[in-house]
């Protein structure tokens, strides 16, 4: 989210809005898109789950493969843009007995 344009177009790799106090995103610029995001840095994320009963049991950051195949949308990461830094991850919590 953090290299994410406004307009609809893969991330550059440019930092283009800070990192704290992230919290919601809109992207005004899709008129056909009226979808929020919540982005919340890694710190909060924890503080977030431990305060709803929750352990952090694993986070995997996903990184494109050597010869993995490009997608089709052109506003998602690129292979060779996901390789230098993760485009998704992956939070393993459990519940606290």
């Amino acid at each position: 989210m953090l290299c994410f344009q406004e307009t609809v177009a893969p991330p550059t790799n440019e930092l283009r809005r800070p990192y704290f106090g992230l919290h919601r995103l809109e992207w005004p610029d899709d008129p056909d898109d009226d979808s929020v995001n919540f982005a919340l840095g890694y710190g909060d994320w924890i503080r977030l789950l431990r305060e709803n009963g929750f352990d952090v049991v694993n986070l995997i950051e996903v990184r494109a493969p050597l010869d993995g195949t490009e997608h089709r949308y052109e506003a998602l990461p690129t292979r060779e843009w996901s390789r230098q830094w993760p485009s998704e991850e992956i939070w393993r919590a459990r519940k606290r007995a």
